[in-house]
Parts: C-alpha cells; structure tokens; sequence
C-alpha cells in the first residue's frame, strides 16, 4: 500500500495496492480539513475544492499510452500515475512487461535488458537524456540498481532521433525522475511493504524476511517558479534456493554405461540491500528561462551464502562397487567407496555505488529560438568478493578419512538422493585445509589451497557536455535543431584472485567454536546436515594468509584493462508538423556525425611470467542518417515508418588489447612445422575495433481507441553491415584487425 498528500488545495489521494508476495502498509497524517479515500481504479470528479480526488493504475495506462502516441518515434512507454507508484523492485521489472524487451534474470530479480533480441551490450541506457556507466564488465546497465519508486517512468525508443545521444541497435531506455514544476500541488508519497521467502531460512546469517521503503517530497513555492523534489527508497530482498549440479555423465564398465562423475550441490541465500536517493530542483523564473538540477545516488549490496559439499565420484577416483542398476543405459543407484569430499562455506559480497549529476539550461533568445545547455557526470564504484573456503578430513588428497557413499536417481530423473556413512556435521571429523591438493601456490608450496578469492574491482566514469540551438520555422519543418555533444568516459577493471592458505599451514585446523553454527541442513540430497561457520568473519579476523594467483598467472594481468573513449557528436535535425493530403503527417529528419576516439590499455604476456604494459587504440568516424514518420491515416489511427543507419561499439573486454602466450604438447607435436599443430598458443585483444554498424527500418500500424486503449502491431528489419568476431589465427592487416575481436 503507498499514499500520497496534496495538501495546498486540502486534497487526498490514496492507492492501494497489493500482491501475494507482499503487505502494504501506508503511513497516515492528518492534515486540517483533509479527506481520505481509497479506490484502486476509477477516477472520481471533484465538484467542490475540498472533495476527494481518486487516481489508481489507469491513471498511469492513459499517460503512457498518450507519450507513444504523441511520440513520432516507434518507441514503448511506462509511466507512473504519482511518484512512488511504480510497483516494481526496480525500473528492470517495469521494463520487463512492455513488448519486444526482454529481461536476463540474476538470483531471480530483473537485472539486464535485451531489446528485439539483441543482448544488454546493444542497448543503451539514459538517465533524463543522460548517458549512464555500467556495474557490468562491459556496456549493459544493471538496472536492478534503480529502484521503481523514484523513478515517474521510463521511454524505450527501438528507433531513434538524431537528437538521442546514445542511440543504439537494440534500442535506447531512458529513464525519467520527477520535474517538481509539473505537479500542481505539494506531493508526498510513503510506502511500506513486507516480504517473506517461502523456503525459510536456508543459511543461519541471512534472514527469510524483508521490506521495503520509500518516502518523496515534492513541492514548490508559491509563484510556481521555484520546485524541489527528494525521494529516498531502501530494499532488503532475500532470495534462497537449492541448487542441484551434476559435474556430467561419464562412461563406464563392459557397456558403457552413463555414470554420475560428481555433484556439487548447494543452499545458497542472498539478501540484496539497496539504497537510493534523488534530488531535484527547477527553476522557471520567467518564460525564458527554465533550469533544472537533478542527481541521484545508490548503494546496491549483494551479500551471498553458498552452503554445500562438492562429491568427487566417478571422474575422481572414488570407486563404484558391484550391485549397481542400470536403466536404459544408466546408472541409476549404487554406491562409491573413497569418495573424500570438499565442504564449501562460501561468501560473495558485490557492493556498487551509482552518483549520477545532471544540470540543464534552457533559454528562448526570442520566441522562435531556444538554446539549452546540458551538463553531466556519472560515476560507478564496484567491488566484489568471491571467497571460497574449504573444510576436509585431511590435506592433500587421499589422506583423511573417505566415505561410503550410495546415490539414488528417482526414476522420472531430478535431483539424486545420496545416504552417507560418515556425518557430515561433525565439526571434529572437518577441519579447515585443502583436501584435494588443488593448488600449490605456483609450485612452491604443496596442497596450499585452503580457500581462495576472486576479487575484481570495476571504476567507471563518464563526463558529458551538450549544446543545442532550436529554432522554430514556417513550412513543411516546424522546428530545425543543431548541436553537438561531447562524452568523455573511462572505465577501468582490475582483475585479482588469491589463494587462501590458513597461518596454520601445513597443520589441519578446527574451526573455533566461536564460529561454529548449527549444522545446515542438505536434506533436498539427502544428507541431513554439514558443518557451518562464520566463514566471512573467519576471513576478515586475518586467519589466511593471501598469495596472488598473478604470480603464476599472467591472465590476471591480461584480463585487466582500462579503455577510454572520447566521443564528439554533431547532429541537425528537422522536425515535421504538415500534411500528406487530409491526412495529418509529423515526424523528424537528421543526421549524426559521430567522431571517435579510444584507447585501451593493459598487459601483455611475453613468457609464463613476465608482463609489460601494452596501449592501443584507434581513430573513426561514422555518419548516421534517421527518418521517422508518423501518418495519421483515420481517427487515431497511425502508420509509423522509420528507417536509421546505427552502430553498436565493441564490448570493453573487446577492446583490452591485452594477452598473453600458452605453451601445450598434443600429441606430440612439439617439432611439429604446422602453424594449426604448433604447441604454442595466444589470446590477444583488439583496440583498434571499429562499431558494428547496421541499416534498419520499422514500419508499424497503431490505432487508439477510449482511453488507454490501443492495437498495434509492427515489424523491423536490420541488415548488419559488419561484425565483430574472434579469429582462431591473428593477421597483421590494419583492415583485419579492425574487425577481429
């Protein structure tokens, strides 16, 4: 349930709304001579100035269908009815409803958007009109970080205006805060709402329950020249699951028969804690003039818990004993002796913080010209934590204590049951070590792996700056518009993982009692508990000590980069407002000339252990024509055509120019002249790789009928002019290069 306020004309409004998965609960304040009702659906006329005025979801159906009506591009719309009424947990979830989009899940929230089938890499996203930089390794914006309630809607342009900066193939999102201005009335808007997983609590340090919050204010003073907006929203989401992996089917025996290899089953829990903030304030001291500032600000936390036991079975040397059965060719129950097991108590931690700063400026020097400045920044932070840490019964392999383990596959095939002859909770039996030998620290110190952590960090920052003249004209065109925009962004990922060797080494260590928890429960496989811990606060108390991975392994160097790209966007364009005959015609015609330049910067692998700094870039410039016509051809009835030419850029880890060498012997190939038999290998990146580019046109037919309601349907086509791809072999042509990845 939310509510919201309009307290200078002594109105109320209040929606109610609610869902099995969650309990709204609204917050009250009397207010003298306030009224309040509560209605979902209709809009109630007000006859007199203190009566009551209902708005519910309608309300919000009737304004997007108006904007993609209104609009002249092909473009899908979402809008809320009042600030902090957008149901969802974040704008991905909105999107996620409107046609031809598309979201990627991740632990079950909307995370990413993929347009008409293209991936997140091909579709840009905007903050009002606003480039916005990514917690992804590369270019698709994870826009679970910005939550619904802050947010009055969202426009998706699947074809574009020469005036969108940004434009890109899959298709353009920008999201939209509040204009404090064009509400009427003071606003305030609260929600509350509850939430519980029905899987309980699977792991005993994240919590089954959660809610969320929100709270804006919107107001302006009494002239109408002055408006200021703030919201502030909080989620704490929990997820849980139980996950079932099965490391494949190998063969065995006289026949061949399929065979479990190893399992790695889980309980994973995740609480998701989100923070956001906005402000805005506009200013429209007179019919000239008209300033807006806006800024918003998140704090997205990901903490995981990830509780289960890895089974080495058939692909690691335990072995299967006589009495098995077999079904059509499979195994489908028997047992293993000297199976050794790894336990897991593993943390991931993502944390990601979003600043995003926009100022505009726009200024009628006469009453057919408007020139409009508009500056912005926008920066990420992310750090992640991936940390495994590992219990046995002995170091090294083949050393402590093995179990007799039988498997069951039910029979319409699922998840295999297995039954233990050793208890897997039993804190004295699992002690912390490496119990596979996995690791040994790049051949210096032997089953040194007690643990490990991937550890990449991602800094993104984008600075942007744009100049726009629009003038307004008699004719076919009722507007031409000239400017240009200049983007400056650098991102940067550093790629670490250490191997977590505990001070104890080489000793076996028990886990302080300190530390235990109960024993998590496996039931869904069939074993009834493991030993749990603390193993974050284990980590963080300086219990292991750290080898970096990069001692042995160029990659870590290779896969870092920075890439930088310096954009320089001209762009004029008309706007049509005439007639094709009888029948109403509007649209815009343009053209953008966009100008490039990036570089990349990392490592390259020259032997096994030695990197040197590597830099790369290149220089290109494209031309993109748009047309977008919008025929009105009966009573709310449209044909809308559009026809662009429109470029996609390189992913970023495309464009890491580093990499590295491997040296392999297959089949003895070592004197082998062969280039394709040779044993050595590389992996190198590209710098110099210029955009995918591609031709599209849409045509679509739209007819609006009451209000709200409409039918339409389109169709696209998109002719890829060139692509991006990985070569099994490296050329040297600079014409080569521009197109392998």
């Amino acid at each position: 349930m939310s509510a919201s306020w309009n307290t200078s004309e002594v109105r109320a409004r209040l929606v109610q709304t609610t869902s099995a998965s969650a309990l709204a609960l609204a917050a009250f304040v009397a207010l003298p001579g306030a009224a309040f009702a509560q209605d979902g659906a209709a809009d109630v006329a007000a006859e007199e100035e203190d009566a009551i005025v209902v708005t519910g979801i309608r309300a919000s159906i009737n304004q997007s269908v108006e904007a993609k009506r209104e609009n002249t591009s092909i473009v899908e719309v979402i809008s809320a009815e009042d600030i902090g009424k957008l149901p969802d947990q974040s704008i991905a979830e909105s999107l996620s409803r409107l046609p031809g989009l598309a979201t990627q899940r991740l632990d079950g929230r909307a995370n990413v958007v993929s347009i008409r089938g293209l991936a997140p890499d091909f579709t840009t996203t905007l903050l009002n009109g606003r480039e916005q930089v990514s917690a992804s390794n590369n270019r698709g914006v994870e826009l679970d970080q910005y939550p619904s309630e802050l947010l009055t809607g969202a426009v998706i342009y699947k074809t574009p205006d020469a005036s969108l900066i940004g434009q890109a193939i899959g298709g353009t999102i920008d999201m939209k805060t509040a204009r404090p201005l064009s509400y009427n009335d003071r606003t305030i808007a609260v929600g509350l709402r509850g939430e519980v997983n029905d899987l309980g609590k699977l792991n005993p340090d994240i919590s089954n329950k959660g809610y969320r919050a929100n709270i804006s204010y919107i107001d302006q003073n009494d002239a109408g020249t002055v408006g200021w907006a703030f919201g502030y929203a909080r989620m704490v989401s929990p997820t849980a699951e139980e996950r079932w992996q099965a490391w494949g089917y190998p063969t065995t025996g006289a026949n061949n028969d399929y065979i479990i290899g190893g399992a790695k089953p889980y309980v994973k829990s995740n609480e998701l804690v989100r923070d956001g903030v906005i402000g805005v304030l506009e200013l429209q001291p007179d019919d000239k003039l008209h300033v807006t500032f806006d800024g918003y600000w998140s704090s997205f936390k990901d903490n995981q818990r990830l509780r289960g036991i890895e089974l080495p079975l058939q692909w690691s040397g335990a072995q299967l004993q006589p009495g098995y059965t077999v079904e059509d060719g499979l195994i489908t129950s028997g047992r293993f002796n000297g199976v050794e097991a790894v336990m897991r108590n593993d943390v991931v931690h993502r944390d990601s913080k979003i600043l995003a700063l926009g100022g505009n400026v726009q200024y009628k020097t006469s009453d057919t010209m408007t020139l409009e400045l508009d500056a912005s920044y926008s920066r990420l932070r992310k750090l992640e934590e991936n940390i495994e840490v590992y219990t046995g019964t002995g170091r090294g392999g083949g050393v402590g204590a093995t179990d007799s383990l039988g498997f069951t596959l039910p029979s319409k095939g699922g998840v295999i049951t297995f039954s233990p002859t050793i208890n897997y909770a039993d804190p004295a039996l699992f002690v912390i070590t490496d119990p596979q030998g996995w690791n040994s620290c790049g051949g210096t110190v032997p089953n040194c792996q007690d643990g490990f952590i991937n550890r990449p960090r991602i800094k993104d920052e984008l600075k942007s700056l744009r100049l726009q003249a629009t003038k307004e004209v008699d004719g076919f065109f009722s507007t031409i518009r000239v400017g240009a925009n200049y983007s400056d962004r650098k991102k940067q990922l550093i790629d670490e993982g250490f191997v977590l060797t505990h001070k104890n080494y080489p000793a076996n260590t028990a886990v302080p009692s300190d530390y235990l928890y109960d024993p998590v429960s496996l039931d869904f496989i069939g074993i009834p508990g493991m030993v749990s811990f603390n193993s974050w606060k284990y980590y963080k108390d300086g219990n292991y000590n750290l080898t970096p991975e990069s001692n042995w392994t160029p990659s870590r160097f290779t896969n870092s980069y920075i890439v930088h790209e310096k954009i320089l966007t001209g762009y004029v364009q008309a706007n049509i407002d005439s007639a094709l005959g009888a029948s109403p015609l509007r649209g815009n015609l343009g053209l953008q000339v966009v100008h490039t330049n990036q570089t990349g910067d990392s490592f390259i692998s020259t032997s096994f252990s030695a990197v040197q700094p590597f830099s790369d870039g290149a220089k290109y410039t494209e031309f993109l024509p748009s047309l977008n016509l919008s025929l009105e051809v009966g009573e709310n009835a449209f044909i809308r055509f559009g026809a662009a030419r429109m470029l996609a850029r390189a992913r970023m880890d495309q464009i890491n120019p580093g990499g590295g060498v491997n040296f392999s012997i297959p089949n003895n190939n070592l004197t082998s002249t062969d280039p394709a038999q040779s044993p050595w290998s590389g992996n190198v990146g590209n710098a110099r790789l210029k955009p995918l580019m591609a031709d599209t046109v849409d045509l679509a037919f739209e007819k609006y009928f009451g209000k709200g309601g409409y039918f339409a349907v389109g169709g696209f086509f998109k002719h890829l002019e060139n692509y991006i791809y990985r070569s099994p072999t490296c050329s040297t042509s600079p014409a080569s290069r521009r197109r392998q990845g």
